[in-house]
């Protein structure tokens, strides 16, 4: 049973690899880019029903440590899901995207992530360390927008390509944490994962784009609401 769960885990994993990258490389907008996004989210989908059992699985085996952090990256990686298609969807709606699920999300985020980061310190474990901050840094500006009178601009861009992003970081590592194992040596692929590159390299990459694409679109809108006041005055 937990063989196959594991294979078809695999499996979509690399359906959900092939459709972000088609989605990513599309027009945004435009009609392969809402197809790819929309078969990128059934994957993702089917990822995170078959990820608690995979987790669970630790648990077992003597590691729960590694069971909790698993199942917090079912929390972090859910969160994504939910919240990319949202933002599209409710765009024109910001109080009920704010509303409903949006803050329960935030809530649970910032409460697994610090239980995660907790543990990581408390054990010398760096990577749920940094992974666990990851997820309170995530809910802290969640936390915040549902107090916000007025949408910020640009604010449903913002969310859904964040999330976006955070889903290539997650299906990236899974890629690399697998592919590499069958690619290096056992000797190679053993002193990289002590260094966790499949984890850090796509972690850092997803953030430098979040951050730089966050910056971008915050000047774009600026230059538009100067452009609207000229027009106005």
């Amino acid at each position: 049973m937990h063989g196959t769960i594991a294979a078809a885990h695999a499996a979509i994993g690399g359906a959900a690899l092939l459709s972000f990258w088609l989605a990513a490389l599309a027009r945004k907008g435009s009609r392969p880019h809402r197809y790819a996004g929309r078969a990128y989210q059934w994957a993702m989908t089917g990822i995170l029903l078959t990820a608690p059992v995979l987790a669970l699985a630790y648990f077992g085996r003597g590691r729960p440590q590694m069971g909790v952090f698993l199942l917090y990256l079912v929390v972090l990686v859910g969160t994504s899901v939910v919240v990319g298609p949202r933002a599209v969807r409710l765009k024109q709606d910001f109080a009920a995207f704010r509303g409903g699920i949006y803050p329960w999300l935030a809530a649970a985020l910032l409460g697994s992530g610090a239980v995660v980061a907790g543990v990581g310190l408390w054990s010398g474990q760096s990577l749920l360390t940094v992974f666990g901050l990851v997820g309170v840094l995530r809910a802290a500006p969640m936390l915040q927008l549902p107090r916000s009178v007025m949408p910020p601009p640009g604010w449903w861009l913002r969310e859904h390509f964040t999330a976006m992003i955070a889903n290539g970081i997650a299906t990236h590592v899974a890629f690399l944490g697998i592919g590499l194992r069958r690619v290096l040596p056992a000797d190679s692929y053993e002193q990289l994962s002590r260094l966790h590159l499949a984890w850090f390299a796509p972690l850092a990459i997803g953030l430098t784009a979040i951050v730089w694409l966050r910056l971008r679109h915050a000047r774009r809108f600026a230059r538009r609401r100067a452009t609207a006041g000229a027009a106005v005055a």
